[in-house]
């Protein structure tokens, strides 16, 4: 299916095992909500999409942002906080991990 989708179109959970300082994750994070929006406008596109699951508001991507190093993980937590929405219609949610 591509980036942001699961073999049945769903979501699917990634892990960034050197998080800090968040480019790569907040660039995926971009990506995959891209991917799971999709980019067609057509009705019967948007249809298709939502009968394999990817209009589904509860449906999301989970990110699991590894750090070892405490100051680069207090760094990660800001530019998360800063770049990728936790707003509960996000189709993407990122988790630092420490």
């Amino acid at each position: 299916e591509g980036l942001g989708a699961a073999p049945g179109g769903g979501p699917c959970d990634y892990i960034d095992a050197c998080a800090a300082p968040g480019n790569k994750t907040s660039h995926l994070a971009a990506l995959v909500r891209q991917a799971m929006n999709g980019s067609e406008d057509s009705d019967a596109k948007k249809d298709k999409r939502k009968k394999r699951g990817k209009s589904n508001p509860k449906a999301k991507s989970t990110i699991y942002a590894f750090e070892r190093s405490s100051a680069r993980f207090e760094i990660l937590q800001q530019r998360m906080e800063l770049l990728v929405p936790k707003s509960s219609a996000s189709e993407v949610a990122v988790c630092p991990v420490h």
